[in-house]
């Protein structure tokens, strides 16, 4: 009787574990198919919405840009942002006035001073008697002049806020010394002229280009930056096969060249005053 009753105590027991085994899966099961069914809703809910787009992408889903402007997303959707602008008429006429003046500064600049430093080592040496060591020195002063100044003036033109200012300085340090190299009596004036030629060259760079970055509207920032830069390297091109020709015209008359050189770079300083 002693045993037959442990046995039914025992058989109790183990209907009641299986009866709570049963009642919890069935508990996990129904948690489970709820979070299934939030999820799904939560799914659809989300298909329906518009996707969230700001200024840097869509936060919600990764995506991927190509060149011609498409966006792919990872679940094989794609969207539309605005294309980047073509290089053609329509691109240059929305490029602002004042981008077409500094580039009109710059080319004139150029031109001027690419006439008289094309022919300045050759005037150097036949005219004045100096020797090849001093050519390569007054170079070599001059260009590493204007290095160094263009680190001081970027972050002068920071500093101060006033970047037309600082450009226009610079264009005008190097056109008052334009008449000094025809009427330098020695190599001392040349290397004077020089000097502040490139102090000034120094000075308008960086000034010159934040103020580009300034004017520039965000979807043509590279365009204006181009087109100014190609308006100076044309200067930078045109500037000694004038230079050329007016030896040829002038019968190697190096003083009258360098006359006709002070005019652009004076057009220069005043575009840029009174653009």
């Amino acid at each position: 009787e002693l045993l037959s009753n442990s046995h039914m105590a025992l058989s109790r027991a183990r209907a009641t574990r299986l009866g709570g085994d049963l009642c919890g899966a069935r508990d996990s099961w129904e948690v489970l198919a709820r979070g299934a069914a939030q999820g799904a809703a939560a799914r659809r809910r989300h298909r329906a919405q518009p996707a969230r787009r700001t200024r840097r992408g869509n936060h919600m889903r990764d995506r991927f840009i190509d060149w011609r402007g498409s966006v792919t997303f990872n679940r094989g959707q794609t969207d539309t942002v605005k294309p980047a602008p073509r290089l053609d008429a329509a691109t240059l006429r929305a490029i602002p006035p004042g981008i077409w003046a500094l580039g009109f500064v710059s080319m004139l600049m150029d031109i001027s001073s690419e006439m008289i430093h094309a022919l300045l080592p050759i005037y150097l040496v036949t005219v004045l008697g100096a020797s090849a060591t001093t050519v390569g020195a007054i170079e070599g002063i001059a260009e590493a002049t204007a290095s160094v100044t263009k680190v001081f003036s970027g972050a002068i033109s920071d500093w101060i806020g006033k970047r037309k200012l600082l450009a226009v300085l610079g264009y005008g340090l190097a056109a008052i010394t334009k008449p000094v190299f025809p009427l330098a009596p020695t190599v001392g004036w040349l290397f004077a002229a020089r000097f502040i030629d490139r102090i000034g060259k120094g000075i308008r760079g960086a000034p010159r280009d934040a103020l580009v970055a300034d004017i520039a509207p965000g979807h043509l920032r590279g365009a204006s930056f181009g087109l100014r830069q190609s308006l100076d390297t044309v200067g930078a091109f045109v500037g000694p096969l004038f230079a050329i020709a007016l030896m040829w015209l002038t019968a190697n008359h190096f003083k009258t060249v360098f006359w006709i050189a002070v005019m652009p770079a004076f057009l220069s300083l005043a575009l840029i005053v009174f653009s």
